[in-house]
């Protein structure tokens, strides 16, 4: 995403365990000034080891923490911003008409982000292993290079909607974690992700680049949830203020 003139790129990386951040002079391409934190954002979940679940906002408090302790004369010549993280994983929020899922709160700086819990779900990893064989097996086949397996985001979804449906129905986005955070810095309405991280949720023909929406379809699953899809490094959007951290 682009966030104005300068010549500085500020890379994020949202982990399993952690998030770290860099500041890249893209000339010398070199690594100027670098920050890490823990999210320490597991949950408990209802299915005991089965599950594998993590706090949201705490992901996001994490990457407010990481980028305010770079130097704020760096920050300010940061023109473009790269955003990664952990693949399979899938979130669901509310964005409303007139309401974002995330609170844009006024500073002298800019906008500090803020995530209310209940206009997010939680983090579902790749480490959740919910979708037993049994289960799987009971799913379409997919029409695409990868099956599918417990922890992809579409397998997940497809045991929310048969064992949570009323979780469904408090949402009607969904996305990586990395999805979100480029929503919400970009106050985009309806998530952008990339090829590889769709392909990482299952269902994806990366051959032309599409959801298996029929056959997603036919099988009722809430294909309204799925992310619309870019290449890797499109711009996804820009900042829409000045982001204080």
């Amino acid at each position: 995403m682009a966030t104005g003139a300068g010549t500085l790129i500020l890379g994020i990386d949202i982990g399993t365990t952690s998030v770290k951040v860099c500041l890249v002079d893209p000339r010398s391409k070199q690594v100027i000034s670098r920050q890490a934190k823990d999210t320490q954002a597991n949950v408990p979940s209802d299915l005991g080891s089965e599950g594998n679940k993590q706090d949201v906002p705490k992901i996001i408090s994490a990457i407010n923490s990481c980028v305010s302790r770079l130097p704020k004369d760096q920050l300010k010549q940061v023109g473009k911003i790269g955003i990664c993280g952990q693949m399979h994983g899938v979130m669901l929020w509310s964005n409303k008409e007139d309401k974002k899922a995330w609170d844009c709160i006024e500073t002298y700086m800019g906008c500090r982000f803020e995530i209310p819990k209940d206009n997010v779900s939680a983090l579902y990893t790749w480490q959740d292993t919910r979708c037993e064989r049994s289960f799987l097996d009971t799913l379409p086949v997919p029409q695409c290079h990868l099956p599918t397996y417990s922890g992809y985001g579409c397998a997940t979804l497809f045991w929310i909607m048969r064992n949570r449906p009323h979780k469904l129905e408090h949402y009607n986005r969904a996305g990586t974690v990395q999805d979100f955070a480029v929503a919400m810095l970009c106050n985009l309405d309806h998530p952008i992700m990339s090829v590889q991280n769709a392909a990482g949720w299952g269902y994806f023909n990366t051959s032309v680049a599409e959801w298996n929406s029929d056959i997603l379809q036919g099988a009722g699953f809430p294909t309204h949830l799925l992310p619309h899809v870019v290449k890797s490094g499109a711009i996804a959007g820009t900042l829409n203020q000045p982001w204080s951290v």
